[in-house]
């Protein structure tokens, strides 16, 4: 699977628990699996390994991307990302403690499967 499209500002979820994201505008993919997968991502000519999130959000599909050592602001940007492999189903959790927990793992997938 790959995605390309511009990057939005998301609700700060993910960032609020510490895992910043970058968000494709919402509408643009409403065939894609969901779930949680490894991959990388490209923003300005820099590639990325990258846990994403495929899930539906108000009745669209949402895409967001948790970039490994990225630091800065790219809202407005353009971003393509390429999915390498399926972690997990997309679930939701009970507490905030346990979507840490189940986030720092998958982060810990990422940086042992994706090669740049």
């Amino acid at each position: 699977m790959e995605f390309v499209g511009r990057i939005e500002k998301g609700l700060g979820v993910a960032g609020n628990l510490g895992y910043h994201t970058a968000n494709l505008e919402k509408g643009k993919y409403e065939n894609a699996e969901e779930g949680v997968f490894a991959g990388k991502a490209l923003i300005d000519g820099v590639w990325y390994r990258a846990g994403i999130v495929v899930h539906s959000f108000n009745g669209k599909k949402k895409i967001e991307a948790h970039l490994l050592n990225f630091v800065g602001e790219i809202y407005d940007k353009e971003m393509k990302i390429v999915v390498a492999e399926k972690i997990r189903d997309f679930i939701y959790f009970a507490n905030n403690e346990d979507l840490k927990k189940q986030i720092a793992a998958d982060i810990l997938f990422v940086e042992n499967k994706i090669i740049l």
